[in-house]
């Protein structure tokens, strides 16, 4: 009865999750290389290291670490302030 039941469909989950641990749609996205060295070489032509940055765009210097190794997208108001 029911326990067969609760077992298919236990398993049906378990394949579901397989799925979705294959597919990409649930990736992180990650900068462009591009954009992570533009940040970086501007930090260092304006002489400031990470944390004298973050300070002075209001925001952690974790923060600025991450958008440095790509792990972050920077959003346009940010964008705006490293300008």
């Amino acid at each position: 009865g029911s326990n067969a039941a609760a077992r298919s469909g236990a398993s049906a989950a378990v394949a579901s999750a397989r799925k979705l641990e294959e597919s990409d749609e649930l990736a992180h996205k990650r900068a462009d290389r591009a954009l992570s060295i533009a940040i970086q070489q501007a930090r260092l032509a304006k002489k400031m290291n990470q944390k004298a940055l973050a300070s002075a765009i209001n925001e952690k210097q974790s923060v600025i670490n991450e958008y440095e190794n790509g792990k972050a997208i920077p959003t346009p108001a940010i964008m705006s302030k490293l300008d």
